[in-house]
């Protein structure tokens, strides 16, 4: 067993030090730590920024209270140092080595901000551990979490390690007391989340000798899943709804090479006829009712956590297909667990008034909303979301169209992001909340924004209120158009 799969063993007093020799032998297997004076582990840890350090610093003292040990922490300008000792024996037992190993195993390494106008703002998440310093995909990263795989069958387009952005202009423009972040998930490959799942999905369908997969959707899982069989050179089936998918997410389906069959109904008919096809045909489904979508999904909370060095308190998503919000809550419970984290955050999910089956209690036969990702009457994954909800002591609720649209804008004029009307339900949610003094002044919250806004350029169109205008090739006239 590893260092860091042991857990430390609190000192009361009576255990004799380990001889200098014991520590040696203990020493080869932790990088970077220095034997001081025979009875400390001493390790100076360098950061690009400042609030990084400050950052791990805090989860290390967290770690060691977990695992009820006292180090020495000592923060400097873009370096932290930690000293470890049992201090009841004045030397070195095995538990300080073991917290030494968990303490190199949860050491962020984020792309240098450094000299590029950064102020933190914007956080890259997780580790970059190819030679090259580029992002090495969802499999790569955190593969001890992901489903076994062999190295020969990872389908990847270097999908995750997306932006966490901090929205200072809505914080602003809102009033805000909270820290509000914005987890961009449109600037994954396919321009959407659901590429986190993919990757996993197909990967395994692919280790089983798979030739063709199929899916419903409302858009993103069909692009997601259409890109990623044609990189695998599988077969991809895209049942959708005829008349309700967004114009960005049509095109990438069929540009891709996948079989786009329309049905005269909606996504839950769709999803049926997947089922049931199937069931007698050699497919593979996947959409999030294949637990590996789940599992590739959960990274994302990983990769939040990573970035802030920590949970944060609130973690806002739209629920449509309700795998999202279960994926992120597995994901922050799996962190938990291995101690990476201290404590979960509470989760909130916000459906559109016209298609909320989870808040009215039943599905809803026609839904309806302008925020077509999650216009879905009967989510696959209810049961995952409702428990999100419970053991998270969250809520899932409703916002209007008008409520969603209004963020929609917001989020692109006060933030410069542009994402798909599905994915401001969180924001509007959040907004909606605090409203109502619901957050804790000082709390970190994280809204997920799903998809790309380019997704659906029709809305973005009919939204906004500004036309181009035109003019002649002419000087004074364009200044005269800009008012100047």
């Amino acid at each position: 067993m590893q260092l860091k799969e042991k857990h430390c063993v609190p000192c009361r007093g009576g255990v004799p030090p380990m001889s200098i020799e014991e520590a040696q032998e203990y020493l080869k297997e932790i990088a970077g730590w220095e034997l001081l004076e025979g009875k400390k582990l001493v390790k100076e840890f360098k950061f690009a920024q400042y609030l990084e350090g400050v950052a791990f610093a805090r989860r290390v003292g967290e770690l060691a209270e977990l695992e009820g040990h006292h180090p020495n922490i000592h923060i400097f300008y873009k370096k932290v140092r930690i000293e470890i000792w049992t201090h009841k024996v004045d030397g070195l037992t095995e538990s300080d080595f073991i917290l030494a190993a968990k303490i190199d195993d949860l050491t962020p390494q984020y792309p240098s901000l450094e000299g590029k106008g950064a102020d933190c703002a914007v956080r890259r998440a997780g580790t970059m551990e190819s030679p090259d310093g580029v992002w090495p995909g969802v499999y790569a990263r955190y593969r001890e979490y992901l489903p076994t795989i062999a190295d020969e069958h990872i389908v990847t387009l270097l999908e995750g390690g997306t932006p966490l952005v901090r929205a200072y202009g809505l914080e602003r423009q809102c009033g805000l007391s909270c820290a509000l972040y914005l987890k961009c998930e449109g600037a994954n490959p396919t321009g959407s989340f659901k590429d986190r799942g993919m990757t996993v999905a197909i990967s395994q369908a692919k280790q089983a000798s798979a030739r063709a997969v199929i899916c419903a959707s409302t858009g993103n899982t069909a692009a997601s899943a259409a890109a990623y069989a044609a990189r695998a050179g599988m077969k991809a089936f895209v049942i959708v709804p005829e008349g309700q998918i967004a114009l960005g997410k049509l095109a990438g389906s069929m540009i891709y090479g996948a079989q786009v069959i329309q049905i005269q109904g909606n996504f839950d008919q769709a999803l049926q006829i997947v089922r049931a096809i199937a069931a007698e045909y050699p497919v593979t489904v996947v959409n999030s009712i294949n637990p590996h979508r789940i599992e590739g999904q959960k990274t994302a909370a990983f990769e939040v956590c990573d970035a802030l060095g920590q949970a944060p308190d609130y973690h806002a998503l739209p629920v449509g297909n309700a795998g999202n919000i279960t994926a992120y809550w597995r994901g922050y419970s799996e962190y938990f667990a291995a101690k990476k984290i201290a404590k979960r955050p509470v989760m909130l999910g916000f459906q559109a008034e016209g298609a909320a089956p989870l808040v009215l209690g039943h599905p809803v036969e026609n839904p309806k909303t302008v925020a077509t990702a999650i216009k879905i009457g009967n989510p696959a994954s209810w049961q995952g979301a409702v428990r999100a909800r419970d053991e998270s002591g969250g809520l899932i609720t409703t916002v209007s169209d008008a409520e969603i649209l209004e963020a929609y804008k917001l989020i692109a004029q006060c933030e410069g992001i542009f994402c798909e009307p599905a994915s401001a339900a969180a924001v509007a949610g959040v907004l909606k909340l605090a409203r109502q003094d619901y957050f804790n002044p000082g709390s970190i919250v994280v809204c997920t924004l799903t998809g790309h806004g380019l997704k659906d350029p029709d809305t973005a169109l009919m939204t906004t209120p500004m036309e181009p205008i035109s003019t002649r090739a002419v000087l004074q006239e364009v200044l005269q158009a800009m008012g100047l």
